[in-house]
């Protein structure tokens, strides 16, 4: 007897946006369904959490995209709900760049495709949103420029703009770790900034 299918709640962009704040009514929720039937090498994944990053506003615009209705696609984190793959487990968790889509299956070639990370260990259903975050796309680009390009000096002045975003604030903390001895950060407005200079 076959498995029910699972219900799966996708994120479309319904037009493009050419100019302007992205609205609520510019986008829909899709339902559709999937098959738990999986084959060796694949899973069914469950995404917990999406980042909605800047850099999506662009992929909206006409100019970028020969689709003007189209499902969104960016940094995702979540949980592994059925696998037949060796790498990875039923309860493993994961990072990725894939639809925003709330079930998908991941097959052999999907991983060859896209970035495909392991949480497991480092998250729990109640800190999984770091994957989108500190342990993804955001972590790696802070830590890459800083410690990988820049190569600060302890002892340094280092100075950090948009020092209040998702990258900013942590090249901040990472340079404070690695001896940094003063770290400038420019934002957008006072609350930011007591947010970067008490929590940060």
């Amino acid at each position: 007897m076959s498995e029910e299918q699972l219900t799966v709640k996708t994120v479309w962009s319904k037009h493009f946006i050419d100019s302007g704040v992205p609205k609520p009514d510019d986008f829909e929720i899709v339902e559709t369904k999937i098959s738990q039937e999986i084959s060796d090498g694949e899973m069914i994944i469950q995404v917990q959490v999406m980042s909605v990053d800047p850099y999506l506003r662009g992929m909206l615009k006409s100019k970028n995209s020969p689709e003007s209705r189209k499902t969104m696609k960016g940094f995702v984190a979540g949980k592994i709900l059925k696998s037949k793959n060796e790498s990875w487990k039923v309860g493993d968790y994961f990072g990725a760049s894939l639809p925003f889509s709330t079930y998908q299956l991941i097959t052999p070639t999907t991983l060859a495709t896209t970035v495909f990370w392991k949480l497991t260990g480092m998250v729990d259903d109640s800190t999984v949103s770091r994957g989108i975050g500190a342990l993804g796309m955001p972590g790696s680009t802070a830590y890459g420029g800083l410690i990988d390009v820049l190569k600060p000096n302890q002892g340094e002045t280092l100075f950090v703009s948009a020092a209040s975003g998702a990258v900013g604030s942590l090249v901040g903390q990472i340079a404070k770790i690695h001896g940094v001895k003063t770290i400038i950060g420019s934002c957008g407005g006072e609350s930011k900034g007591k947010t970067i200079v008490q929590e940060f």
